[in-house]
C-alpha cells in the first residue's frame, strides 16, 4: 500500500477513535447521573420466600411492581427519544433503584415501542414460548427454558379466560467464561392481560437467596434477576410493547456501568429488531 494510503487509513482512525471516544464518554457521563444523583430511585420489592399458601399475593405483588414501573413518569433519564408516538419509535429510559437492590447499583432499565401488523395476544404468546425467551434473555440457552418447572402452582377458581395462565418457579443454573450463575426465578404469565414477570425469589425448596443479600457475587453464587413485559393493542393492527430490567448479576453484568450499557444499547434495541422483522413477515397477524 502506498504512504499515501496509509495516511488516509491512519486519519479514518483517529476520527473513529475520537467519534467513539466522545460517544462513550457521553454514556458514562448518562451513567454515573443516573448511579449518583440525588434524586430518589424507583424501589425494587425484595425477594419473597414464596409457598403454595402465599403465591397468590406474591404474584399480585410482583404484576403491581410491573405495573408501576412501566407507568412511573419521574426521574427517568432518556437514551434515545423524549416521548415515544408512531413516529417516534422508540423510547429506552434508565433509573436510580433502591430498597434491597439498591446495593447492586445496576440502574433499572426500560423501553417501549410499537410495532406494526400485529395482534397483541399473538405476539405476546410469541415472547413466552421458548423461541420468545431466546429473546428476551439471550444468555441462555433455549434448553434452560424447555425444563419443566421446580413447581407449578394452580388456582382452583380459574375462568376461561385465566386457566391458561401460569405461575411457576424455576431453578436453574448457567456458566459464564471465570463465573457459574444458579437462579431462582417465580414466573408469572397472565396471558388474559398479557403481562409476563420473571423476578428473584426465595423457596424452602431450595435454601438461601441472591447476591443482593450477600454484597458481591461469588465465582458462584445466585443471581438477583428482575425481568417484567407488558404488552397492549394500540389501534387497528398495531401494538405496544413495554418492558423493563434489572440486569442479573452474570460474569461482566455484575458491573453496573457494563450492565447499563448492555440494557440499554444492546438488549432491548436487539429484542425491538427481532420483534419488527418478525413482524414485516406477517407473524404476528390474525
Amino acid at each position: 500500500m502506498s504512504p499515501f494510503g496509509l495516511i488516509m487509513i491512519g486519519i479514518f482512525l483517529t476520527g473513529l477513535t475520537v467519534l467513539l471516544r466522545k460517544r462513550f464518554d457521553l454514556m458514562l457521563e448518562r451513567y454515573y447521573g443516573i448511579i449518583i444523583a440525588d434524586y430518589p430511585g424507583e424501589e425494587i420489592i425484595g425477594e419473597e420466600n414464596v409457598t403454595e399458601n402465599n403465591w397468590k399475593a406474591v404474584v399480585k405483588t410482583h404484576i403491581d411492581e410491573l405495573e408501576r414501573i412501566l407507568s412511573s413518569q419521574d426521574n427517568w433519564t432518556d437514551e434515545f427519544e423524549k416521548d415515544v408516538d408512531v413516529k417516534r419509535n422508540f423510547l429506552v429510559q434508565s433509573k436510580k433503584v433502591s430498597g434491597v437492590y439498591a446495593v447492586k447499583k445496576t440502574p433499572l432499565t426500560r423501553a417501549a415501542w410499537y410495532v406494526q401488523r400485529c395482534n397483541d395476544q399473538k405476539i405476546f404468546d410469541f415472547l413466552i414460548s421458548v423461541e420468545g425467551f431466546g429473546i428476551i434473555d439471550p444468555f441462555t440457552s433455549s434448553d434452560q427454558h424447555k425444563k419443566k418447572p421446580l413447581y407449578e402452582f394452580q388456582s382452583s377458581n380459574d375462568s376461561a379466560e385465566t386457566s391458561l395462565d401460569r405461575y411457576f418457579v424455576t431453578y436453574g443454573h448457567f456458566s459464564w467464561p471465570l463465573d457459574a450463575v444458579d437462579f431462582l426465578v417465580l414466573n408469572s404469565i397472565q396471558r388474559s392481560e398479557r403481562l409476563f414477570v420473571s423476578k428473584s425469589v426465595q423457596s424452602d425448596a431450595v435454601p438461601g437467596a441472591s447476591s443482593v443479600y450477600r454484597g458481591r457475587p461469588s465465582p458462584r453464587h445466585r443471581a438477583a434477576t428482575h425481568f417484567g413485559l407488558k404488552v397492549s393493542a394500540a389501534g387497528p393492527g398495531q401494538c405496544r410493547v413495554g418492558a423493563f430490567q434489572v440486569s442479573p448479576d452474570v460474569g461482566p453484568l455484575s458491573d453496573p456501568a457494563i450492565s447499563y450499557l448492555l440494557s440499554t444499547f444492546l438488549l432491548f434495541p436487539t429484542m425491538r429488531s427481532k420483534i419488527e422483522k418478525l413482524a414485516a413477515q406477517g407473524a404476528f397477524m390474525d
